[in-house]
Formats: structure tokens, sequence, C-alpha cells
């Protein structure tokens, strides 16, 4: 369940990655990743000593999500996104994405 929550956070990383690579800037995406490895690493030390096999899902969680606001983060300054709109558009794809699976089932 932890792993899933954090799952949300993915789909951020990744537009980011996209982005960041089709505009000519594929070493910020690079730099986020190496971020993101060490954050990694950094949680999952931390919260395995303390927590065990779980430590290591909440872990990850923390990193994906640290790994989400900074990439929001850049974002916003180089290509000026306004991220107070990210919630919002997010909720909406989601909802067409259901409609469209319930109207096919």
């Amino acid at each position: 369940r932890v792993l899933a929550f954090a799952g949300l956070a993915i789909p951020f990383t990744r537009q980011f990655g996209l982005v960041m690579d089709s505009t000519g800037h594929p070493h910020l995406n690079f730099r986020m990743l190496l971020v993101n490895v060490v954050c990694n690493l950094i949680c999952n030390v931390i919260f395995i000593k303390w927590m065990g096999i779980m430590g290591a899902a909440i872990g990850t969680s923390i990193a994906y999500l640290i790994n989400a606001v900074l990439s929001q983060m850049v974002l916003h300054t180089v290509m000026k996104v306004d991220y107070k709109l990210l919630p919002v558009l997010y909720v909406q794809v989601h909802r067409d994405i259901y409609n469209k699976l319930l109207k096919k089932g």
C-alpha cells in the first residue's frame, strides 16, 4: 500500500524526464536521476535500519515524493509551469481515464 501511494508520484518524474530531454535539457534530467538515486539510498538506509522491510517501502516512497516535488520545482523554474494547477489536472486526467475504461468494459 505504501508503494502504491508513492506510485502516484512516478508519472510526474517520467513526464519531467520527457520534457527535459525533448526541450534540450537532458543534463537536468540526468542530474535529477542522480538526486533520486542518492535520496533513495539515504532514505532506504535510514528507514531499513529503523523499520526493517517496511522501512524499505517507506524510504523508497519518501524518495519518490521528494523527487517529484523537486522535479516540479525545476519545471517551474525552467519552463514556467504553473504547478498550482497540477493537482486539478492530475485528478481530471485520472477521471478521464477511469471513464474511458468504464465505457470499454
